[in-house]
């Protein structure tokens, strides 16, 4: 028998996973911070502010905050922590297409001691969370780093998302959707559909009335997985209460072999604004995946 090596990989993400504070500290994950601006105040997403702090300001109205990249010390510093303890570090980031922080990343792992890989999500929010959990209960059961990416990488492979917002106006400022869509769904008193994969918003429907954009929601998650079991994240944004009932709807009509309610940190939630729910999932490999 060859000689065996005890190996430890480090884990982290950065605050669009939405992850728990209890499954970050019982993982060993680490977060890196992205930055909001508002007015004179500058803020690290879940360090300097939190959820609810961040929704009762946002509901007062504007002017409303901005939201920024990890600095390349903010990386180099998680790096050097991470590095203390490990022999390789994976950081599972937010969809390369959204934002470039991975080009951040990937520049502060430059000068670091150990090897760095960087596993794209393709979907922010509880999609990116269960992308950073594959890796995390991988590295907990003492896999390499080429394990602990092949099965984060995996997982990304299985994830989306759907979300309903009730206006498109913080996504046009954010410069994600059009001014002429913006326009025409002011107009009409629309709320949008969008569903989010490989790191692309697409939009799905629009609808007027809350319960009917939500319904399209469910049946538009139901079309796409089937009866294919699933980890499913609801998420929402200061409307909690509407994510729970949401959650025993999904719980009623979808597989869902694990199901968390989670909020939109508040880098996420600048971007959506109050109100916005979504359902984040994961495809659950079966026997048949496995054998494959």
């Amino acid at each position: 028998m060859g000689e065996q090596h005890s190996r430890r990989i480090a884990v982290l993400s950065d605050s669009a996973s939405c992850l728990s504070e209890e499954v970050r500290q019982r993982l060993g994950i680490r977060v890196v911070p992205f930055w909001l601006a508002w007015g004179q105040d500058v803020y690290r997403d879940l360090l300097d502010i939190s959820p609810a702090a961040f929704y009762r300001r946002f509901l007062a109205g504007p002017p409303y905050p901005t939201t920024s990249t990890p600095t390349l010390g903010d990386f180099l510093a998680a790096y050097q922590d991470a590095a203390r303890e490990a022999d390789g570090i994976v950081y599972v980031h937010v969809p390369a297409r959204l934002t470039s922080a991975a080009s951040v990343a990937r520049l502060a792992s430059r000068d670091v001691d150990v090897p760095v890989r960087l596993v794209d999500a393709h979907v922010p929010g509880t999609p990116e969370g269960f992308v950073v959990l594959a890796a995390a209960e991988l590295a907990a059961q003492g896999a390499d780093l080429q394990a602990v990416v092949a099965g984060a990488r995996a997982a990304a492979r299985r994830v989306g998302m759907y979300v309903c917002l009730e206006t498109l106006e913080h996504l046009r400022r954010g410069g994600r959707v059009g001014e002429i869509a913006f326009r025409a769904g002011t107009r009409m008193g629309i709320r949008a559909l969008l569903r989010l994969v490989d790191g692309r918003v697409r939009p799905v429907t629009a609808r007027r009335s809350r319960g009917a954009i939500t319904e399209a929601m469910l049946e538009a998650l139901c079309d796409e997985v089937g009866d294919a079991p699933l980890r499913v994240g609801v998420l929402h944004a200061a409307c909690e209460d509407d994510a729970r009932d949401l959650a025993e709807l999904v719980r009623q009509r979808c597989c869902a072999r694990e199901l968390h309610v989670a909020e939109l940190t508040p880098v996420m939630g600048a971007h959506s604004g109050p109100g916005t729910l979504g359902i984040g999932y994961e495809r659950l490999p079966t026997d048949l995946d496995r054998a494959a």
